[in-house]
């Protein structure tokens, strides 16, 4: 991958283009002109300028891309070490703890979505389309960023359903795995979950597994692992939702960016002889039905 168009921040635009484009470029980022942008774009300015980049788009590539790394052999790396992750996910979902059939999907579409946004990013810079390798670079790591926002649910809805007694839900635990979140006080195992008894298993619980109410209850760990782990997929789901909602909204909302880019596009697959240079990558031009693309200059 062409790391050129990359560099620190506080050094200059994200992509250099050529002295008439910069000069273009400077006088969109102009005050005046962003007093006529709606006030999502001029907040999230303010942020960039004040963290050193010129768009989000700069901001998550210098830390995925460049920051991390100083070779292409990094840079494989971190791609590797996000697909190994996701498959290392996947291979949890079949775990006893989280294996039902809705966990395994969710994580699967979830994984699939996170590789497909990547891949699509991967072949669209090779394709040198800079505007829809920021579109799918910033899909993929927002989405990827869902899991921060999961845990954050996987607080807030246990702790709703613990308030209506009557929204309770039950989860299904093994024996083994009461067993061994009471190790460390045996004598609650006999009081609270008694069918978990070695003695008492053959005959009450001959599968191995016990119902347990799904509560935060600090006087009971067994209740709050289930409460925390009947909301898994759901938080996982509306978290995903989320940032894929708002991955939208802004790709919506900086549509400049995105002209600036497939501009930069252009220029850039002139130079190395493109056939149709502008609609290189996966473009809506290409594979879908759309107008023309005007050619900078030409209307």
């Amino acid at each position: 991958m062409d790391t050129s168009v990359l560099e620190k921040p506080n050094q200059g635009t994200f992509i250099q283009d050529d002295s008439s484009n910069a000069a273009n470029t400077a006088s969109s980022r102009s005050d005046p002109e962003l007093k006529t942008r709606g006030r999502f774009v001029a907040v999230f300015h303010k942020v960039q300028t004040w963290l050193g980049f010129k768009s989000a788009y700069a901001f998550i590539l210098y830390y995925a891309l460049k920051a991390p790394h100083k070779t292409a052999l990094q840079g494989c790396r971190l791609y590797a070490t996000v697909f190994l992750t996701l498959v290392g996910a996947c291979m949890l979902a079949d775990s006893p703890n989280e294996g039902s059939i809705a966990t395994q999907a969710s994580t699967g579409i979830i994984s699939l979505a996170i590789l497909g946004a990547l891949s699509l990013a991967i072949y669209n810079i090779r394709q040198v389309q800079i505007d829809q390798h920021r579109a799918w670079m910033i899909r993929a790591w927002v989405y990827a960023g869902f899991i921060i926002t999961q845990r954050i649910f996987m607080i807030i809805i246990p702790s709703i359903l613990t308030r209506w007694p009557e929204a309770t839900r039950y989860a299904v635990m093994t024996c083994d795995q009461v067993r061994w979140i009471y190790k460390p006080t045996p004598e609650l195992l006999a009081i609270n979950y008694p069918a978990c008894l070695p003695e008492n298993q053959a005959t009450f619980a001959p599968d191995g597994m016990v119902a347990i109410k799904g509560l935060l209850n600090p006087d009971d760990r067994v209740q709050s692992s289930a409460g925390i782990g009947v909301t898994f997929v759901a938080a996982g789901t509306l978290a995903f939702l989320m940032h894929a909602f708002f991955a939208e909204l802004y790709l919506a909302l900086t549509p400049r960016e995105a002209e600036r880019l497939r501009r930069v596009s252009y220029q850039r697959q002139l130079e190395r002889g493109f056939k149709n240079p502008g609609s290189a990558g996966l473009v809506v031009q290409r594979i879908g039905d759309a107008d023309p693309w005007a050619v900078p200059g030409n209307g």
